[in-house]
Order: C-alpha cells, then structure tokens, then sequence
C-alpha cells in the first residue's frame, strides 16, 4: 500500500505533519486561507531543476498516508478541488495538521506514529535489528532464548542467564557481557535480568503500557533443531525463512496477579514457544508493553490455553531505574559467539 515508504523515508511522517501544521519551522502559517495540498507537498519537496520539480515521492501514496492520518485524527482535511480531466489521485486534496508540531522532535511521537500508519510490518523490521539469538549450555544440552536492546543495555529471561554456562548474545563480546553488571527485581519470582553496557542506543525505544485487546507483536528465536541462524517469520498463516527469527502476532487476552510470583503478568494470545524467552512484546504503536518469560516453578513457562506468560513493561522500568538488585556473577559465564 505504501511501497516500504516507511523505512525508504523514516522522517516522511513527521515532514507531512511539519508542512501541514501551523507553526513548522521555516513554512508559512498554514490557514485555511493559506491552503496546502498533497501536490503543494510534493513539489515542496521535490528536486528543482531549473523551471521543472522531479517529484521524490509519488503523489498518490503521499495522498494515502494523508488520509490515513486524517483518519487516525493527525490530519483534518479542509476540502478538495474537482478534477475535470483525468483521474483523482490525491493531489487536490487540502490538509491542516492536528497536532503540535513541537512534540513531533520527540522519537516517541514520531516512532508511535509511524507505527500506527505503516503497521507491523515497519515495527518488525524497526525492532528486528534490536532483537538477538541467545545460546546458552544447561545441564550440557546447547538451548535458545531471545535478547534485545533497549536503553543501552540488553533484556531477556532470567533464567536463561541464571546458573548457565558458555552463554552468547549475537554482536556482543562475551567480555563486555561478564564486565557488564546485569540487574534483576527485588522480587525474585520476577523472571527478567538487564545488561547494562551503558551504551547509546542506535535506535530509539520505548516502553508503553499494555492493554487487554490490544493486537501485539512478539519477536524472537524459538528452538529449531540443529539450527542457530534461521528466521522464520509467521504472520497470520504466511510464512517466510530468512534467518533464525520468529515473528507472532496476537493480542493481549488478560493481566492478572499471578499467585506463585504475587506480580502482576500479561497473558497474550500469541503462540510463544521455548525460545521465545526474552523475547519483547510490541504493540502497534511501536511501544515494548512486556517480554515473554518462562516461570521459574514451569517447565514449559506457557499455561494450558496455549497463551505466552509476560512481564509487563511496568516491571522493566522498576529495573532500569532502580538497579539495586544485581545479579551474582559467579552464576553465569558469557563467551563469545560463535556461530
């Protein structure tokens, strides 16, 4: 629908809403008097020659975004012209944006919205560099998990750091990953450990709070045998192999307090599997709501229903911003990948 204009033009969204807004930098006051249109976008944009514009973005995918924007309220649409000649392909339609164009410097906004116009298949390839295999050795057999990075550190399972040996995360050295202090909750029954290598994210993240219903991505590494760097990438019923990834959509079914842990997790209809431990939990606007975990006092880590078991982002922040609890050293061995 919008011929990967998402990642070809990850500032797109935030250039539409600037030039349709009232106070964008470096454009006139935008009014109802001072009418802007998808065609105005384009050659605002586009490449001067001369006395000719070579257009950057074709006119009827912007018209598109816009009125998926103004549907999701970013955009108001004033009116339209009536082309006489030739098909309607957008260009005549005016805009005003809704929104404050200040808050548009925030990577929040601007990762929220793009999520909400260009769907999950944007989130799965934003985060998907974000998400890495993790092999560790437990009891001499070789097993899989799921780590990601967020705010400059890296998340996953607990258990699959607790008490194992020759673990290894993709792209990371196994000495950062030992001289790193890696913080747990105070709750022990709280299945989450974070790596913190102090490092500047290459890419924003953040956490949001989840809600029941709401149609959620998990992105991670389930166990396939005799394989480390395979990727299969189901959607609905499509699948895809690529490299050793798995990506799930469902919703969130509940949140309810668990009795074993007394925290609070989230159920979600997506059919995680071992190895998805660790792995984040997106919902569609962009925003990591939990990470799927394996209960300690569970073998399986998932419930009969066949529903993932999460914590929830609440929790997650409580340990990047507390980081009072670290976890002992001498349970753990990190080497490098090898792979």
């Amino acid at each position: 629908m919008f011929d990967n204009y998402g990642l070809k033009y990850p500032n797109l969204i935030r250039d539409i809403l600037l030039f349709f807004s009232f106070d964008g930098k470096g454009i006139t006051k935008t009014t109802l008097q001072d009418k802007r249109s998808v065609l105005d976008f384009c050659s605002h944009t586009g490449v001067k020659n001369g006395t000719s514009t070579k257009f950057v973005y074709d006119v009827s995918i912007i018209y598109k975004i816009c009125q998926k924007l103004a549907d999701l309220g970013y955009l108001l649409e004033t009116h339209k012209e009536i082309i006489s000649t030739g098909p309607d392909l957008g260009a005549s339609h005016y805009y005003i944006a809704n929104v404050n164009s200040k808050s548009l410097v925030y990577p929040q906004v601007q990762l929220c919205i793009n999520s909400q116009i260009f769907g999950f298949e944007y989130i799965y390839n934003y985060y998907r560099g974000f998400t890495k295999p993790l092999i560790f050795e437990s009891n001499g057999e070789i097993r899989m998990g799921t780590a990601f990075e967020m705010f400059g550190g890296i998340f996953t399972a607990r258990h699959c750091i607790e008490n194992m040996n020759n673990l290894m995360i993709l792209g990371h050295s196994g000495n950062d990953l030992n001289n790193a202090p890696i913080y747990i909750h105070q709750n022990l029954k709280i299945d989450v450990a974070f790596i913190d290598l102090k490092n500047n994210a290459p890419k924003f993240s953040y956490f949001d709070d989840g809600k029941v219903l709401q149609e959620v991505i998990v992105m991670g590494y389930p166990k396939v045998p005799t394989f480390h760097e395979f990727l299969t990438v189901e959607k609905a019923n499509i699948s895809s192999i690529k490299s050793r990834e798995s990506v799930l959509i469902g919703e969130i079914a509940a949140f309810g307090k668990q009795y074993i842990s007394g925290s609070e997790k989230m159920l979600i209809t997506a059919k995680v599997a071992p190895g998805n431990s660790g792995s984040p939990v997106i919902n569609s606007y962009g925003g990591v709501v939990g990470i799927v975990t394996e209960n300690v006092e569970s073998q399986d880590a998932y419930d009969f229903v066949g529903y993932g078991v999460c914590e929830t982002s609440k929790v997650m922040l409580e340990i990047v911003i507390n980081k009072n609890n670290i976890l002992n050293k001498k349970c753990y061995n990190f080497v490098d990948w090898k792979y």
